[in-house]
């Protein structure tokens, strides 16, 4: 029963030293560049699967050989279209190794770029230089703002409909063309405001960058979604456009609202003050149309100042805000008493993105008690 047994294991050890996982390093030769190593590693599963050992040196080696194809395309997008892979395993003692061998030949650069659409662009303007290396995160760059100068001026339905890359391999260029179907051109049509109840329509009127009936331009979209954020009151804006009919391109804008009113109360201690609190309470959406009313107090044990502000945004007119705010102060301590009285009014305009100007007044009262210089 012992040799039965004995002989029984025996038989099995092989399978068991098969199923034994592989731990292995990977080495890529043949290149110099660090993102086209990165490009090359996160394609190969030979690096991405590393943790998940394989169980025999055949699955190792189906591994490895599976990546050249990957890694082949990985070369391809920075330009190495004469790229080649090999792949070999090398067992030594308890280690085992994976050589990827690389060689990457010449990088083809770009001899032409042409889109044929409703628009003229040039390379430059797309972020192409003729000449420089062939990457396909160029190429998707350069696309991707062909689609964007068309929204720009009027067309957002425009989508590329063809490609097409001719390879030299005697000059090691690459000529590119790009066929974009940039749809009918069109106009602003009526907005629709989906969301937020609390709000009023004046304040979304207000913030849209557009007119009814003028060219679209998905900056103007991208203004007015900037605007909105602005304000505070929303925590998503989602701005879409339907189909075009006849010419227009009805618009929408989806919105949640935050929570437009907060209460804060916080306890702090002073060597000089002493103990002390301060609470406050805002409102960012009085009467729906987006103006701001809080009040802030601050007590120690000698000093108490209390402080309202009314904000009232596109006061009189888009871009121009106003702002007035009433403080009182009491402050009592060994040198002096001291009371005051301030009220500031100020109008704010602003210019463009960068620039504002404000101009405001300001009335102060202050009696001064109990001063150690005059008694």
């Amino acid at each position: 029963m012992g040799s039965m047994r004995s002989l029984f294991l025996f038989s099995m050890l092989p399978a068991i030293i098969w199923a034994a996982p592989i731990d292995y390093k990977v080495h890529f030769l043949g290149v110099d560049d660090p993102d086209v190593l990165k490009t090359v590693k996160s394609a190969s599963f030979l690096s991405t699967l590393k943790q998940k050992k394989p169980n025999s040196i055949n699955i190792l080696r189906s591994r490895a050989e599976s990546d050249i194809p990957d890694i082949l395309k990985a070369l391809h997008s920075h330009g190495y279209y004469d790229a080649t892979a090999q792949v070999q395993i090398v067992e030594e003692g308890g280690d085992v190794d994976v050589f990827v061998m690389i060689q990457t030949g010449a990088v083809y650069t770009i001899e032409s770029f042409e889109v044929a659409c409703a628009n003229h662009f040039t390379p430059e303007e797309l972020g192409i230089k003729i000449g420089d290396p062939m990457t396909t995160l160029k190429v998707l760059n350069a696309e991707q703002k062909v689609l964007e100068l068309l929204s720009e001026c009027g067309y957002p339905g425009s989508k590329i409909i063809d490609e097409q890359y001719i390879a030299d391999y005697k000059t090691k260029t690459i000529a590119i063309h790009l066929k974009v179907d940039s749809g009918p051109e069109a106009n602003f049509g009526s907005t629709t405001v989906i969301g937020a109840p609390h709000i009023q329509k004046e304040l979304f009127e207000n913030k849209i960058a557009w007119e009814e009936g003028t060219t679209y331009d998905t900056r103007l979209v991208d203004q007015t979604q900037k605007k909105l954020l602005d304000t505070g009151l929303f925590s998503s804006v989602i701005i879409t456009h339907e189909q075009e009919k006849d010419g227009r391109v009805p618009m929408k804008i989806e919105s949640m609202e935050t929570k437009h009113k907060n209460i804060n109360i916080g306890a702090s201690y002073q060597t000089f003050f002493g103990p002390g609190l301060t609470f406050g309470w805002e409102n960012r959406n009085v009467s729906g149309r987006g103006r701001t009313l809080s009040l802030k107090g601050d007590v120690t044990a000698k000093n108490h100042t209390g402080t309202a502000l009314f904000f009232v945004p596109d006061c009189g007119r888009v871009d121009q805000d106003f702002a007035a705010q009433a403080q009182v102060m009491q402050e009592a301590i060994v040198t002096y008493h001291e009371h005051s009285y301030s009220i500031t009014n100020r109008i704010e305009r602003r210019i463009d993105t960068r620039y504002r100007f404000a101009v405001g007044l300001k009335v102060e009262r202050l009696l001064v008690s109990n001063s150690v210089s005059n008694g």
